[in-house]
């Protein structure tokens, strides 16, 4: 079992930006000037949540709770370690430490990162009355992390072990288990669209996202967008498509 030290220095050895580490120091030692926290302390504010209005603001609701904030851990690619874990932990603070001490450094970074954008987006809310679909904070995020990682070499590592041919002669369990379904880069020359749909009935309306990787496995661009209206799967995809293709045509 780790000593609270342990668990502290694990924070500060996560792959992922400075300024998204400290984020999380400030969230454990409960420095995050929630609505709640601030009411606690005697500031006068509102207690609802900026983004949504119908909750009181803390971090379990800001971070794991507002509106439809989980497709933006889909996006991110992290939901794998929400749902089971909301369940055991006890508050953010257990969250946090259990993914840095339990999950890879480079999962844990994305988790930090996302949590420090979704603050972010929060604010952006509060002074600027803007704001940003979750799947939107979601693909941002990783834009974000892909992009300090692609910097810091740490992609080049992941794609190294991800790109391996596999020439290795099956084992006897190997038979008897599925083949995975792996990503695989383009041809040099060429990029790689990912593309995918969502919808929400309750609203009537249709958001997709697209991604562009090349041959090296690098980020290129990406974009999100929600229309109003209830388009079927395909079109949903097709229209993610073609999205790609004219911003590929314009920016690159």
């Amino acid at each position: 079992m780790l000593t609270s030290r342990e668990e502290w220095g694990r924070i500060w050895k996560i792959h992922t930006p400075p300024k998204a580490k400290h984020f999380l120091w400030r969230v454990c030692k409960e420095c995050l000037p929630t609505r709640i926290r601030l009411r606690s302390r005697h500031v006068q504010c509102p207690i609802e949540c900026p983004l949504c209005l119908e909750e009181p603001e803390d971090e379990g609701h800001i971070f794991f709770n507002c509106g439809s904030i989980k497709e933006a851990w889909s996006a991110m690619g992290v939901d794998h370690i929400l749902y089971p874990r909301m369940s055991t932990c006890h508050d953010i603070r257990d969250f946090i430490f259990q993914t840095c001490c339990n999950d890879s450094k480079q999962i844990a970074g994305k988790m930090a990162l996302l949590l420090w954008t979704i603050w972010q987006n929060r604010n952006n809310m509060v002074w600027n009355n803007i704001k940003h679909q979750a799947r939107q904070i979601g693909t941002k995020a990783a834009q974000a992390w892909n992009e300090w990682a692609m910097i810091h070499g740490l992609l080049e590592e992941q794609q190294r072990s991800l790109f391996l041919p596999q020439h290795t002669a099956p084992t006897s369990q190997q038979h008897d288990a599925p083949a995975a379904i792996q990503w695989q880069p383009p041809h040099p020359g060429y990029l790689r669209c990912n593309a995918d749909a969502s919808f929400y009935n309750a609203d009537g309306k249709t958001g997709w996202g697209w991604c562009l990787w090349d041959h090296r496995g690098r980020f290129i661009l990406a974009s999100t967008n929600l229309i109003n209206g209830r388009l079927t799967t395909l079109e949903g995809e097709a229209m993610a498509i073609k999205e790609a293709i004219c911003e590929t045509s314009r920016n690159i």
